[in-house]
């Protein structure tokens, strides 16, 4: 019962980004996204060039170079493989 009356009493602490509404519940996450709103792009991908701002978003462009699909649709017999969380989405 503690723990549960702890989060409810408990204020929660949120870290406002300085240039926009949104509110994170971690520093990290805030610093994440406030790379959205630069012009800089630190990952550049080796094949093409195309710029990301996000090492894991560069991670999953390579993908269309490479094929690489791994990721797996969860309905047994499917095995429809997938990029990206996003193309799984509209499956």
């Amino acid at each position: 019962m503690d723990s549960i009356q702890h989060e409810i009493t408990a204020p929660r602490i949120l870290y406002q980004c300085p240039r926009c509404d949104e509110s994170f519940q971690s520093e990290s996450i805030l610093k994440q996204h406030i790379v959205i709103h630069t012009k800089e792009k630190h990952y550049v991908c080796p094949i093409c060039q195309t710029d990301c701002k996000r090492r894991c978003r560069l991670k999953i462009h390579i993908r269309t170079h490479t094929g690489e699909k791994p990721l797996v649709c969860e309905y047994v017999g499917c095995g429809e493989r997938f990029a990206d969380v996003s193309a799984e989405w509209f499956y």
